[in-house]
């Protein structure tokens, strides 16, 4: 009998494990195991968030380098238009300063020959008075 003993204390502790097992199971290894899966979704969620943002950014900065290379585009041909206008206008501000430089010289040169025109028409008629008032003189010291 002392060997039946033996069988029954050995399925008597084999039940007594399983309902252990079960129990604990139940109360410590399933939260356990939903602790470590949290905890592992909580620090793998990071690096798969920061691995989204470095794509997104590298996109991003994909668009602003296209962006940047169409904007300087128009402002290159923008500028060139400007040089161009600005080199047009400075040509006809020369030409008109030119000509008003021009005008301004004919003007002072016409009004400088009136003066000077006015001036020997001045000194003639003076000259023609002293000549008379001089002979006037020496004609009065003769006689």
């Amino acid at each position: 009998m002392e060997k039946m003993a033996l069988n029954w204390t050995l399925i008597a502790q084999i039940v007594m494990f399983v309902a252990a097992m079960g129990i604990l199971s139940r109360l410590l290894f399933r939260p356990m195991l939903e602790v470590f899966a949290k905890r592992e979704t909580m620090t793998d969620q990071p690096y798969e968030e920061a691995e989204k943002l470095r794509g997104e950014a590298a996109e991003a900065r994909k668009q602003v380098d296209i962006r940047l290379a169409a904007v300087r585009k128009d402002t290159d041909a923008l500028r060139a238009e400007l040089i161009g206008n600005a080199s047009s206008e400075e040509r006809d501000i020369v030409g008109e300063a030119r000509q008003n430089a021009v005008e301004i010289a004919g003007n002072a040169r016409a009004d400088l020959e009136a003066t000077v025109a006015e001036a020997r028409q001045s000194l003639e008629t003076e000259a023609e008075e002293l000549a008379e008032s001089l002979a006037n003189k020496l004609l009065e010291i003769d006689r």
